[in-house]
Formats: C-alpha cells, structure tokens, sequence
C-alpha cells in the first residue's frame, strides 16, 4: 500500500489545532496529517519562542520529508523551516502569510507598524479583549464573515497570557532577503479583503520570484473556514506528487 504524503499545518497566532478542523477530516483521506501547535498555544509541548530555534524544534519533530503548509505566522515559521531545514520540506503552501508581517521602506504590502505596535499594546494591556478583537479583524471582509468569526472562537487558545512571544516574531520575522533561496516548490493562497496581509501581496510576492500566487476574491484572512471545500481542492490543485 502506497504512503499518504505527511502534510504538516501550521496554524497562526491565538488559535490552536482546533482551527484546522473543518478541512482536516476530508484531507486525511489523501495525506497523513501532522498538526502541531505553537508555544503558549494548546498543548504545545515546544518551548522554543524566537523564530530560528522555533521552526528547527519543529522541523525535528517531523520525522520524514513533508509538504509544510503555514497559515499567518505559522506561515512565517514554514518559511524559516525551508530554509534552514530544505531536506524535510518537499513544498511549502503558505496561506495568508508574508515573509515580512509589518511594513518597512522595501516592503509595503504588509501592516503599518504604529498599527501593529498598537495592537501589541492592546495585547499587553488586556489579552482577552484583544484577542478577540483579532477574531474579527480576521473574519472581517469575508463573504462567510459570521461562520468564520464562530469557528475562529471555538478554536482559539484559553491561555491568552502566553502569546506575546508570537507578536514579537511578527514584528521582527523579516525573511525577504532569503526567500529567493528556498529551494521546494512554493504556492501562496490569500484573500481578497484579508484586512490583515493586504492582497497586493500578490504582487510583491511575484516581485520576490514566488510565482504560484492565488488570490480569492470576497473572502478575509481564513480562507480555509470561509471556503472548506474550495480549500481543499486548492491544495490537490497545487501539490506536487511523487
């Protein structure tokens, strides 16, 4: 009997395993899937919190070549995993996610940083709160904006005290100089009216030699509960067999 590809998801800051549950059940017919979660998220059992250590801690746990899909800052730390472990990423899928989260002078498609720095602010003021405030900038601009704000909800972390590690990787994640070196295949998938990576990523990412980049109109940050089913054919789409 043939091996079903492994297929490692990444899920992004605040929320857990949990998240990748609507697609999750229809993708095991087809891969193995492995669904770790971050520090301070779930039941992460990985202690690393800056984003070297952290995707080498992951990659290890991974215990044969995998198709890496990253979503938001999981997204980041399946960048940083590529380059600095290529033998065990075949393909990288990133949704929703940019080399560089906030923005600088050679690099605009990204988040303002006095909007980021104001965010992180709020987070250390009052992590509930801002948390959820984060579920609906997340679900905001969505056709299935309500559906996705109720499963983004249900799959949230309780431990909203032990996130500031992730903003952190956020602000200062800056992989642009060395994306052009990740050797695997690489597809990107975002949304339209995601308020969070503006969609002229597009654009910047092509700019970058990532050439595999789809956009979807009418739909936010989570294109993967806004659109289960698309999402999955998505990914059949654009895996590389064999």
């Amino acid at each position: 009997m043939t091996e079903r590809p492994l297929l490692v998801l990444l899920h992004g800051w605040g929320s857990t395993r949990a998240v990748w549950k609507p697609v999750v059940e229809r993708l095991q017919n087809h891969y193995e899937c492995y669904l770790p979660e971050l520090p301070g998220h779930g039941d992460s059992g990985f202690t690393e919190t800056r984003l070297e250590p952290l995707a080498r801690q992951i990659a290890g746990s991974v215990d044969r070549p995998a198709i890496w899909l990253g979503w938001s800052l999981g997204a980041l730390i399946t960048i940083q995993a590529a380059l600095q472990a290529p033998q065990q990423v075949k393909q990288l899928l990133i949704v929703s996610g940019t080399p560089a989260f906030v923005q600088q002078e050679s690099w605009d498609s990204a988040m303002p940083v006095d909007i980021f720095d104001q965010f992180s602010e709020g987070y250390r003021a009052d992590a509930a709160k801002t948390l959820k405030r984060f579920v609906t900038l997340q679900g905001q601009g969505d056709q299935q904006a309500k559906m996705v704000m109720q499963q983004l909800s249900k799959a949230m972390t309780k431990n909203t005290q032990a996130l500031g590690w992730g903003l952190a990787v956020l602000r200062d994640g800056d992989l642009l100089s060395e994306l052009s070196a990740i050797a695997c295949p690489v597809n990107c998938l975002y949304g339209e009216k995601d308020a969070l990576v503006p969609a002229t990523i597009q654009h910047s990412m092509q700019d970058l030699g990532i050439t595999q980049v789809t956009v979807w109109p009418d739909t936010g940050h989570v294109p993967f509960l806004s659109q289960p089913d698309k999402f999955v054919n998505w990914i059949e789409s654009v895996v590389v067999h064999g």
